[in-house]
């Protein structure tokens, strides 16, 4: 072989050795980013079943409030309608100014 291609073919053992080194570079840095990777699947896994147990939650409060709330609106609607209860603590108020009245007639005359 002459010089000219035994320094070819060292250039290509060269430019082979940093490709290869490159390589390796690319290939460790993948590695990182799958286990960075598969460590994010894992918090996302936790904060879903996490989410999930929330979600169960709430549906049960919810569905507490609506039980609630119906219980309470069929014994609002058992006692008086909300316009009549208006009027029922307006007598009764009348009615204690006026038992106040009467105390203080009967306390002063005697």
């Amino acid at each position: 072989m002459e010089d000219v291609e035994r320094a070819a073919i060292e250039k290509f053992k060269v430019q082979d050795e940093k490709i290869d080194e490159l390589v390796g570079n690319v290939l460790n840095n993948l590695d990182l980013m799958e286990t960075g990777l598969l460590e994010m699947g894992e918090k996302i896994d936790g904060n879903e079943k996490i989410i999930q147990g929330v979600t169960e939650n709430v549906d049960k409060v919810n569905q507490k409030f609506e039980t609630t709330n119906d219980k309470l609106k069929k014994i609002t609607e058992n006692f008086r309608p909300a316009r009549k209860m208006c009027t029922d603590i307006c007598l009764i108020l009348v009615l204690l100014v006026m038992l106040g009245i009467l105390y203080n007639v009967i306390v002063k005359s005697y």
